[in-house]
């Protein structure tokens, strides 16, 4: 039976809803909208597949404030076992070094055993792709990235035979590997049912832990602001300036041209149109 963990994240779904905190420059989660990350279906679905083919359990972390919990419940709904949200004061401002340290002390102090670690392939609102890299490094497991197919899975021996597309160069490349594994999946389109029933169900059962630091016992210097060496030097707001139309009727195309030819010269001599 696999033991698998799923780590997801929850995002600012719109770009302008977007806020940051001049003083960290830490994103401001309170008060703003968020959902999972568009890219943790395929991680998901492929975790799905993997219970579904070789048998196991699947427990689902994120590390974020308490208001997504709800989206812990929804991610049981489309059929995960359980889910833990790692949440505490004393994490808010991590970066994605001192994020990773978190998640993967979580795995080893409350998740303790598992096989398999599965990612999206980057989060939407910092597309950095930190975390799983970060993650494996923290619990000394081989990472594998861009995975598109699990190829074979012996749950006896702990091997696995993974699939992977090279995205720069347009090919893909077959690993096998020894278990534990952490491994990130290729974005793709999903279509994965969420039930109502079993939201619900989760709802009643509890079946959404929350783990604190009290629980974790961290390193106050490795957590929060504290520990994180990214620093964020300035913060600029660009406005876009508004742009008139103009709509031209020309006879030919050779006239069309011209008028073309001549503004690009302008350009090129003055810097302005």
């Amino acid at each position: 039976m696999l033991k698998i963990v799923l780590l997801v994240k929850t995002v600012v779904p719109i770009v302008s809803t977007v806020k940051v905190d001049e003083k960290t420059g830490s994103l401001v989660r309170e008060g703003v909208p968020t959902t999972l990350n568009p890219w943790d279906y395929a991680a998901i679905e492929l975790a799905l597949e993997l219970r579904r083919s070789y048998g196991g359990h699947i427990t689902a972390i994120s590390m974020a404030p308490p208001f997504a919990k709800e989206v812990l419940e929804d991610i049981i709904g489309m059929g995960v076992d359980d889910a833990i949200l790692v949440s505490d004061r004393a994490f808010a401002g991590s970066d994605t070094l001192a994020t990773s340290y978190v998640l993967a002390e979580t795995i080893r102090k409350v998740v303790k055993e598992f096989d398999i670690v599965i990612t999206g392939q980057e989060a939407a609102d910092s597309v950095t792709s930190h975390v799983p890299a970060q993650v494996a490094a923290f619990l000394n497991v081989p990472y594998i990235y861009y995975v598109t197919n699990v190829k074979h899975c012996n749950v006896v021996d702990k091997v696995i035979k993974l699939e992977r597309f090279v995205e720069d160069e347009g090919r893909a490349e077959e690993f096998e590997v020894d278990l534990p594994v952490v491994i990130s999946v290729y974005r793709r389109q999903t279509y994965l049912p969420i039930s109502v029933l079993r939201k619900i169900s989760a709802r009643l059962e509890g079946k959404v832990k929350i783990v604190s630091n009290k629980e974790l016992q961290l390193d106050p210097s490795k957590i929060g602001l504290a520990g994180s060496p990214t620093r964020v030097s300035k913060i600029e707001n660009f406005k876009i300036a508004s742009k008139s139309t103009q709509f031209l009727d020309f006879k030919t195309p050779d006239e069309a041209a011209r008028w073309i030819l001549d503004l690009i010269r302008k350009y090129a001599q003055t810097g302005k149109p």
